[in-house]
C-alpha cells in the first residue's frame, strides 16, 4: 500500500511557479479546492490571493524540501497537500502540489476513536458497578455475626474484585486483547490485601504471559486469584512448629509454550491430604477453578505434592489454550 506521500490515481495536481503562483491545476485538484471553499479560478494567483493560506508551499519554495500539510474546513472535509520542489540549476523553480481528499479516512479515524472511547467507558462503568457490588458485600459482611456468613461474603467480594481488575485494565486500553501481566500485578496486590494469614507469606511472580484475548483473561484472572488465595490461606495451617516461624513462599510461574499459556503455583507448605482428589473437592474455590479451567477455558489443571527433595509443598499446574474455543 502506498504511503501518504506516494502519488495515487485520484490525486489532484497543481503546478506552482517560483513566485508561488498557480500555473496549472487538474480537474481533481480544482474539485478538492472547491471542497475547501475556493471556487474562483486560481490560475495566475497565489494560494493566499485565492483565500487559502498554506505555509507548506512557502516553506517548500524557501527551503527546497518536500513538505505536507492537511487543511480542514469542517468535520467533513480534509484535504492533504503534498508539496515537492522543482529545481533548475540548483535553484527552486517551482513546486508540484499533490492534493488528496482524505475526508473519508479522517471520518473513519474519528469513528474508530469514538468507538474506542465508548468501549473504554463501558469497561469503566462495569468496573465501577463491580466495585459498588464489592462494597455492598463488604458492608454486609461487617453487619453479620455469623463467622461462616462473614467468610462467604468476603470470598464473594474478593471474586467480584478480581473480575473488576480486568475491566480496570480494559478501561485504559480497550480492545480484543489485554496485557495480562498488568492484571497479574493487580491480582497479587488483591490477594495480599484481602487474605488474613496467621503466618508470614510471600508471593513471588516469575515469567509473563504477555498479551491475551479478553475472553481468556477474565476467567484466568479469577482462577489464579482463587488458587493464590487458597495457597496463602491453607497451605501453611498447622505447619512450621509450635511457634509457626516457617516463612511461607507462594510462587507463580507464568510461561507460554506454543499456543498454550501455563501457570504453575507452588508453595512450601504442608502439601495435600493423602485422600485429596480435585474432582471431588469440597472447597467452593477449587470447584470454581476446576469448572473455569475445564469448561470455560478448555484447559487442564493438575494438583500434586512436591517431593521433599524439591522443597515439599503443593504444585498446581494450569494449562489453557491462548485462543478460547467458541
Amino acid at each position: 500500500v502506498a504511503g501518504p506521500g506516494m502519488p495515487r490515481v485520484g490525486d489532484g495536481i497543481i503546478l506552482i511557479n517560483d513566485v508561488g503562483e498557480v500555473e496549472f491545476a487538474t480537474p481533481n485538484a480544482t474539485n478538492a479546492l472547491h471542497r475547501l471553499g475556493v471556487y474562483a479560478s486560481t490560475e495566475g494567483k497565489t494560494f493566499t490571493e485565492a483565500g487559502l493560506r498554506l505555509r507548506v508551499v512557502e516553506r517548500c519554495l524557501e527551503y527546497g524540501i518536500p513538505a505536507m500539510e492537511e487543511v480542514d474546513r469542517s468535520s467533513d472535509v480534509a484535504i492533504l497537500f503534498h508539496c515537492v520542489p522543482l529545481f533548475d540549476r540548483g535553484l527552486v523553480s517551482g513546486v508540484v502540489v499533490l492534493l488528496r481528499d482524505v475526508s473519508d479516512l479522517r471520518q473513519l479515524n474519528r469513528l474508530v476513536l469514538n468507538k474506542e472511547a465508548a468501549v473504554r467507558e463501558v469497561h469503566h462503568r462495569v468496573k465501577n458497578n463491580l466495585q459498588t457490588i464489592s462494597s455492598l458485600l463488604r458492608l454486609q459482611a461487617r453487619r453479620s455475626d455469623e463467622i461462616e456468613t462473614v467468610v462467604a461474603l468476603q470470598e464473594a467480594e474478593r471474586r467480584v474484585r478480581s473480575i473488576a481488575v480486568v475491566h480496570e485494565v480494559l478501561s485504559r486500553e480497550p480492545g480484543e486483547e489485554v496485557v495480562f501481566d498488568e492484571i497479574v500485578r493487580s491480582i497479587v496486590l488483591l490477594v495480599e490485601d484481602t487474605v488474613l494469614a496467621l503466618h508470614p507469606v510471600e508471593i513471588v511472580v516469575n515469567g509473563e504471559l504477555g498479551t491475551l484475548p479478553t475472553d481468556l483473561a477474565t476467567p484466568l484472572a479469577l482462577a489464579l486469584t482463587e488458587l493464590l488465595t487458597n495457597a496463602v490461606e491453607h497451605a501453611f495451617i498447622d505447619f512450621g512448629g509450635p511457634d509457626n516461624e516457617h516463612v511461607g513462599v507462594v510462587t507463580l510461574d507464568l510461561s507460554l509454550e506454543g499456543d498454550h499459556a501455563i501457570a504453575e503455583i507452588r508453595d512450601n507448605g504442608r502439601g495435600l491430604e493423602d485422600d485429596f482428589m480435585l474432582d471431588v473437592a469440597t472447597s467452593l474455590g477449587l470447584s470454581i477453578v476446576r469448572d473455569l479451567v475445564r469448561s470455560q477455558l478448555h484447559g487442564t489443571i493438575e494438583m500434586s505434592n512436591m517431593s521433599y527433595a524439591d522443597g515439599g509443598g503443593t504444585l498446581i499446574r494450569v494449562v489453557v489454550p491462548t485462543e478460547v474455543a467458541n
